[in-house]
């Protein structure tokens, strides 16, 4: 049997419940019934009045001016780390399949796709109608350059790893990519739709030192400039393929205070902002200068601590560590309550929701003993914390707590390059990072991390361990959800009974839209998804 998406198709199963052999999709969530960020998708989100349809905009729209907490980490699509780069930059570079407001698979470049029956051929049919930036037709030719170029380990590009199941592309002509891989992989066509990291551009883009010279995507928006620490412009594209944005452009600044970014917001000098810390957004809102939306989002903030450093190599000591948290007092003080006390990246909402029993409260007198048996009272410990996380007061609930159990804490911050810079190094040069994982539609993504030869297994502590190597790996090979969904729960338990990466809470995201905004609507997936985003946004010229 073969599975085939057309535009946003209808889903796919078995038409042989006997046992026969079957493609790989046959069990797999396919197109609109994808496990997504959130299986309450819009009905969680603000109502249509709180985000005006795009038919009642004005017709003449100008620039939006939007302001994120932090810099972009690279403005190469396939090298940022950060969510920054991999949300905006994606207005610019689309990707071969896309996501929907609930961050379920959909077309984008490719109208459709077949995969074979033993999973290992995805054969895709690409749209006829989409021009680059620079004005050139859009063809196979630019899949295969693009993921070529991720696949490439010179390249180091953030997704090259999920993507190197990938074996073979061929373009037998204009319009069609066929993907061999060399083992059925559950997750590909989430990782193909990772907005920005598995950008499609034109080889123009590329200098022959291999770095980004120029920016040519195919988005509804193209690339003006970029300063750092201080704003990127984009201007809208008026041939894009799904219709000209309203908007005449976008005006990205960079604001990492939480406090100026919502002063802005209120006083009309910015028109969006994104992550806003709720509980002052509402205080300020009441004038009527702005709303606030949010939407269910897969991700969770958490602590990783250095199995591979002194005296942290004992376990006794990382569950001393882990049971000081209280994941509540972080959920009510740290986050004012809107955040969730969570032992994943998972929203409840979600397919990929881990069934497992939640710890809330904190045992500092069990975790002092502990401290004292390990001998390591009066141990120096360096929380590195990421500076846009947008909440310093988990981090210093955090340190207090290790400082109660006998630890001597302390936070240093530093942006997300330097960050996952200090998760790749050999050996690693932390006692223990702080962050959050998101842009999360495949528990794939996650749990990748926790491979022992991952770029990223710095960020959960160096643990390595062949079991846990063993169930990411057969998770990624399996195409049955609920079999995948049994294989990641297991690899989550190894890794909690390891006390080495801990998630604590699941904040929940909220982005200000000014008063003179209208058609945007936050989805799962932030502030760009298939037909809608700051695609539909107009302000007034």
């Amino acid at each position: 049997m073969i599975c085939v998406l057309m535009l946003a198709a209808a889903s796919c199963g078995s038409d042989d419940d006997s046992g026969g052999t079957a493609s790989a999709t046959t069990d797999a969530p396919a197109a609109t019934d994808a496990p997504a960020e959130s299986d309450a998708g819009a009905t969680d989100a603000p109502a249509a009045t709180d985000a005006p349809a795009a038919t009642d905009a004005p017709v003449e729209c100008g620039v939006l001016i939007a302001a994120v907490p932090e810099d972009f980490d690279a403005v190469d699509p396939h090298i940022g780390s950060g969510e920054t780069p991999a949300t905006w930059l994606s207005l610019v570079y689309e990707t071969l399949v896309g996501v929907d407001v609930n961050a379920g698979v959909t077309d984008s470049l490719a109208t459709s796709w077949e995969i074979s029956d033993d999973g290992l051929t995805y054969t895709f049919t690409l749209r006829d109608d989409v021009k680059f930036h620079n004005g050139e037709t859009f063809d196979s030719s630019h899949v295969k350059f693009s993921l070529d170029r991720i696949i490439n380990p010179d390249t180091a590009a953030v997704s090259g790893s999920v993507l190197s199941v990938i074996t073979s592309i061929e373009t037998p002509d204009a319009r069609t990519v066929v993907l061999g891989l060399d083992s059925p992989s559950g997750p590909l066509l989430n990782d193909l739709a990772q907005q920005g990291r598995a950008a499609i551009m034109h080889p123009d883009s590329i200098g022959a030192d291999g770095q980004l010279a120029e920016h040519n995507g195919t988005g509804p928006f193209s690339f003006v400039s970029y300063s750092a620490t201080d704003r990127m412009v984009l201007d809208g594209y008026s041939d894009y393929w799904d219709g000209a944005p309203l908007l005449d452009g976008l005006e990205v600044r960079i604001l990492p205070d939480n406090a100026a970014r919502l002063a802005a917001l209120a006083a009309g000098e910015i028109d969006f902002a994104w992550n806003v810390p709720a509980e002052d957004a509402e205080t300020l809102s009441q004038d009527g200068s702005f709303t606030i939306q949010e939407n269910p989002q897969n991700r969770a903030n958490f602590f990783s601590i250095n199995v591979t450093r002194e005296p942290f190599d004992n376990p006794q000591v990382r569950e001393a560590m882990w049971l000081a948290i209280s994941r509540t007092d972080i959920a009510e003080a740290g986050h004012n309550g809107n955040a969730a006390p969570t032992l994943q990246p998972f929203a409840e909402t979600s397919f990929w929701y881990l069934d497992k029993d939640l710890r809330v409260d904190a045992d500092i007198a069990r975790a002092t003993e502990l401290i004292e048996e390990a001998g390591a009272t009066g141990t120096e410990v360096t929380i590195v914390q990421w500076d846009a996380l947008g909440s310093d007061l988990e981090a210093q609930i955090v340190a207090s707590a290790w400082n109660d159990i006998g630890l001597d804490a302390k936070i240093e911050k530093t942006d997300i390059g330097t960050l996952v810079g200090l998760a790749r190094e050999d050996p690693l040069n932390f006692d223990v990072v702080y962050l959050w994982v998101g842009l999360i539609t495949d528990p794939n993504r996650p749990f990748s991390f926790l491979e022992s030869d991952s770029s990223r297994n710095g960020l959960v502590g160096g643990l390595k361990n062949d079991d846990i190597d063993r169930l990411v790996e057969e998770g990624r090979s399996t195409s049955d959800p609920d079999a995948r969904l049994a294989l990641y729960d297991e690899a989550a338990q190894i890794n909690l009974d390891n006390f080495a990466q801990f998630f604590t809470v699941r904040p929940f995201q909220f982005v200000g839209v000014g008063k003179d905004v209208t058609g945007f609507q936050q989805g799962s997936y932030y502030v760009q998804y298939r037909g809608g985003g700051m695609t539909s946004a107009c302000v007034p010229a």
